[in-house]
Formats: C-alpha cells, sequence, structure tokens
C-alpha cells in the first residue's frame, strides 16, 4: 500500500507543516483586523492547530476542514 504525504503528517500528527509554521501564522494574522465577529474557514486545517489557536486568540467563528478523516480526528480533539 502506498502511502501519500497527508497520510504520513496523520500518522505522526504534524501539526503545522506548513513553512514558517504556527509562528508565522501568529505574525500574518496580527496584522489583520480580525474581531469576535469575524468568520475564518480553515480549509485544510490538519490537526487543528491553526483553527484553535484563531478561535482561542481572536475569539471568532473558526471552521475548519480536511479531506484526511485522521486529521479531522485529530482536529476534534484539538479544537
Amino acid at each position: 500500500m502506498a502511502y501519500s504525504y497527508q497520510d504520513t503528517l496523520a500518522y505522526y500528527g504534524v501539526g503545522g507543516a506548513h513553512p514558517g509554521g504556527l509562528s508565522l501564522t501568529k505574525q500574518i494574522f496580527h496584522n489583520e483586523n480580525i474581531t469576535h465577529t469575524t468568520k475564518i474557514l480553515d480549509a485544510g486545517c490538519g490537526t487543528g492547530q491553526t483553527s484553535a489557536y484563531l478561535a482561542e486568540m481572536y475569539k471568532c467563528d473558526v471552521t475548519a476542514l480536511d479531506i484526511h478523516p485522521v486529521m479531522i480526528e485529530k482536529a476534534k480533539k484539538t479544537i
């Protein structure tokens, strides 16, 4: 059976696989006007690390989705 990149990330529970990681994400969103009324879609949320951060930090409405079922299960535990 051939495993994909997403399978590997899901298996190891990698929370931030994008360049710059959560640190860069925090820098980018710091400059945005996000309030408790903001709605954010996190497509490809992975383990939900970014979604959880945004919901906690800004108290905004975050919808997280991912194509990988294992990532969805991990995100449900994170968010």
